[in-house]
């Protein structure tokens, strides 16, 4: 189940958006290069915690980390969970 966010988009239509040279420019920003963001974007790689922060600051909220990573619990940062059909994560007593 994906997480629903108001106005976020995938990286690959957003990154298809821009003209060659912003792409390059938005790579260099969130500090790796286009080719591994353009496989990010494609699914052929994957983007690391560290990349899928900076995809999100450098879009401006655009393409949020939990539409990169979905599968990092990002709500334990922002302290609010998804509003989405997933289980509640298990957790053992000690």
């Amino acid at each position: 189940c994906r997480v629903a966010f108001m106005q976020s988009v995938e990286l690959k239509p957003f990154l298809l958006a821009m003209p060659m040279q912003e792409r390059l420019s938005f790579a260099e920003r969130c500090q790796t290069s286009y080719p591994f963001l353009r496989n990010v974007a494609y699914g052929q790689k994957r983007a690391g915690e560290t990349l899928a922060i900076l995809i999100e600051r450098e879009s401006k909220g655009k393409v949020p980390c939990e539409v990169t990573r979905p599968d990092v619990p990002w709500y334990v940062l922002r302290k609010r969970r998804p509003s989405t059909n997933q289980p509640k994560p298990q957790t053992q007593e000690l």
